[in-house]
Formats: C-alpha cells, structure tokens, sequence
C-alpha cells in the first residue's frame, strides 16, 4: 500500500483588529502549519470488529521536539497502532508521524482527559525485535502500568480479536503482566511480600479486569 505525503493546513483563528495573538499562539500555529501526515488507507476495513480505541475526539500530541498542538480531532487505530488526524478544513483522514510524536492525549466531551499515551520502545512477545509502539498511562508511580492496545486479525475468520496486554515499568525495565495474583507476583519488579500485605489489607480479589489491576498497581506505589 502506498501512501501519499499530505500537508495538513490550519486556517488560523481569526482575532480583532485590536488584538494581536500571543508568541505561544504564534509558535503553535507554526507546528501545525509544518506537520506532515500521511493519507490514511484502512487496511481492515473489511473485517468485522471494532479497531478504533476512541471516536473523535479533541486532543494534544506532544512533539518530538519538545513542542504541543492542542485541540485537534484525535483517533487511535489499534488494529494499525496509528494516530490519526481529523483534518477540520476538508476533514480528510491523516496519519500522524510515529517518529515525530512523543505522545498525545485524549480528552472527553467535558473536556478532561480521558487517555493518554506515549511512545515506548518495547519487546512483544511475538516479535523478535524490539518495536516503537504507543502505550496507554493507566497508572503513575514508582512503578507504572500501561496498556498495549491491540486487535489483531482473527485466524478463523475475517474479524478482529482484542489482544490488549499489560505492562509494568519499574527503573526502565518492562514487563508483561496479567491481572491475577500468580501472574502479579511473579514480575521481578514487585515486591512480593509487600504486594502480598496490599492484597490482604484491601481485601481485594485480581478478578482479571483490569480495573483491578489498575487499583492494586496504585494501592502498591502508595504503600511505603
């Protein structure tokens, strides 16, 4: 599949005579104009299944470069692992530059966040090598919790099947976890003992959601 180079172009907000926009609006406008994406062709367009983590929705990517823009139509493709850009002048679909994006936010129609993720070099179970993938931020601490969301091709049929899986970040390390007790315990970076007293204590029962693992991952930074 070829994709074609398309130059997003901004139309800049319209301001007043008398009102002259700021450096940081003038810098913003800058990155916008500048970005580069490619057009977007849906590989699975054709298999049955939900690929998209989100729906439209506004949000910042976080630069390479240091730089953010803010407040653009963001979508994330699981199934290709891209970000895509809802071009509001045509809105024509685009894919985002993996190399030059450090992460990017998703906010809700209350305009708080609702994901986040980053760009994280890991090792996949099923690859070889070590892949740049983006990662969602479900927990914040000492040690981190991330989603890798994935849908992959189902082998029987032509429908997509969720494969998320989770990770640990503990000193620059990561690791694959799952959201029960035997596998929770066997991450290098977890203290058993401790993770151990957290269960008991909270009486909390690893029922495989991951809503639970997500609540023992915080519960855990929080315990000294």
């Amino acid at each position: 599949m070829k994709n074609l180079f398309l130059l997003f172009l901004v139309i800049p907000v319209l301001y007043p005579a008398y009102s002259q926009p700021s450096a940081s609006q003038d810098y913003e406008n800058t990155l916008r104009n500048g970005l580069m994406g490619f057009e977007y062709r849906n590989s699975a367009e054709r298999y049955k299944g939900n690929q998209y983590f989100n729906d439209w929705a506004k949000g910042d990517v976080n630069l390479e470069n240091g730089g953010v823009i803010s407040n653009i139509f963001l979508r994330y493709d699981k199934y290709m692992d891209e970000v895509l850009w809802l071009r509001e002048t045509d809105f024509k679909t685009g894919v985002l530059p993996r190399g030059d994006i450090n992460g990017f936010v998703i906010y809700n129609a209350r305009k708080e966040s609702m994901a986040e993720f980053v760009r994280q070099k890991i090792k996949l179970p099923y690859k070889e090598d070590s892949s740049v993938t983006f990662l969602q931020v479900l927990v914040k601490g000492n040690l981190e919790l991330f989603a890798y969301r994935k849908v992959m091709q189902s082998a029987n049929d032509y429908s997509l099947r969720d494969d998320t899986r989770y990770l640990v970040f503990f000193n620059g390390s990561s690791y694959f976890v799952g959201a029960s007790k035997r596998l929770l315990l066997k991450v290098p970076a977890i203290d058993e003992v401790k993770m151990k007293a957290v269960l008991k204590s909270n009486q909390i029962r690893l029922d495989g959601t991951e809503y639970s693992l997500m609540r023992v991952i915080d519960l855990y930074n929080k315990t000294k």
